[in-house]
C-alpha cells in the first residue's frame, strides 16, 4: 500500500506540491496533477517546477496522470490533451 498524491487536492488544503513529495516521496504510488481548477499543468498556482524536481529528487518511478477538464461541459478534450504534456514538460508557463 502506498500513498497517492493530486495537485487539485494539495492546492485545496494550501499544501505545497513539492513539500507534500519530500514529506512522502517514499511512499508515493500515485501523481495526478491538474492546474487549478482542472486545467491542464501550467495554468494556475502550482508550482510544476518544484513539484517535478521533487518527484525526480525522490526518484519517484510511478505513472504521473492527468486529471483535467472536468471544470466545465465546455472544455475541448483535444486541447487540454494537447496542453498538458507541454506544460509538464517546461514548454509553456502560465499564471
Amino acid at each position: 500500500m502506498g500513498v497517492m498524491f493530486d495537485t487539485s487536492h494539495a492546492l485545496c488544503c494550501d499544501e505545497v506540491s513539492s513539500d507534500y513529495v519530500h514529506r512522502r516521496g517514499q511512499r508515493l504510488i500515485h501523481v495526478q496533477v491538474a492546474g487549478t481548477d482542472r486545467m491542464p499543468p501550467g495554468h494556475g498556482v502550482v508550482d510544476w517546477l518544484g513539484g517535478m524536481q521533487a518527484l525526480k529528487y525522490s526518484n519517484y518511478q510511478g505513472h504521473v496522470t492527468v486529471e483535467i477538464g472536468f471544470h466545465t461541459c465546455a472544455a475541448d478534450p483535444d486541447w487540454h490533451a494537447r496542453e498538458a504534456p507541454m506544460s509538464l514538460n517546461g514548454g509553456s508557463k502560465r499564471s
